[in-house]
């Protein structure tokens, strides 16, 4: 199996319409400013620093399944090391979370599910993380309806994972903002957005570090 096999989703934020370069479908941004990519690339990337901030884009017509999946952010953050909220939401309705990066207490970074409840899966300490620094988040859903594995990567390294009984479905849209029940958002840039219909292995996670940070 290729790479890119099962890959449903691909945001690089180049390509002005914010099209998903796998299916044409446009995502809408509401807030965030273009600002220059990981690469030096001038108007590649957004910057979040607002609550109203917002990414939208349609479901992948192409996905589907929901009980294997990965998400794959590249970020940076102005202050990892604070006591201020921050969050990557990914939510199917303004008020339907389905789950969420976020730095709600001082150096942890939680992955959650809000589909049943505030329901946390993964904290992990990122106290050792540097400002403005790009960073890979992967975060990986194995399982079905009864169970499934989350796991969590900071660029090519697994640094959490746990076996719960909830998670991420697909729903209508996709959309990348603060967590409106708490008024937290990311502070900070994203430069890549991508969505698997499938887990990808170990490997397959350190192969497309190497191939996006350089």
């Amino acid at each position: 199996m290729g790479l890119f096999d099962g890959l449903v989703a691909y945001f690089d934020f180049r390509n002005w319409d914010l099209s998903n370069l796998v299916t044409g479908e446009k995502a809408t941004n509401n807030g965030a400013t273009l600002t220059t990519d990981h690469l030096g690339y001038e108007n590649c990337a957004y910057r979040f620093d607002s609550s109203t901030d917002k990414i939208i884009a349609p479901w992948p017509t192409n996905y589907s399944s929901y009980s294997w999946l990965t998400y794959n952010f590249l970020v940076s953050h102005n202050n990892w090391d604070n006591w201020e909220r921050n969050a990557i939401c990914v939510a199917d309705t303004d008020n339907d979370n389905r789950f969420i990066f976020e730095k709600s207490t001082k150096n942890t970074l939680y992955v959650k599910n809000l589909n049943w409840g505030v329901e946390d899966w993964i904290a992990y300490d990122v106290s050792s993380l540097e400002d403005w620094k790009v960073y890979m988040l992967t975060w990986i859903q194995e399982g079905n309806w009864e169970w499934s594995v989350i796991k969590l990567y900071i660029n090519w390294n697994l640094v959490d994972s746990v076996t719960t009984n909830n998670w991420l479905q697909n729903y209508n849209t996709l959309q990348i903002w603060n967590h409106p029940r708490f008024d937290e958002w990311w502070k900070g840039n994203i430069y890549l957005w991508m969505i698997y219909n499938r887990a990808l292995s170990d490997s397959e996670v350190k192969l497309l570090y190497k191939l996006l940070i350089h």
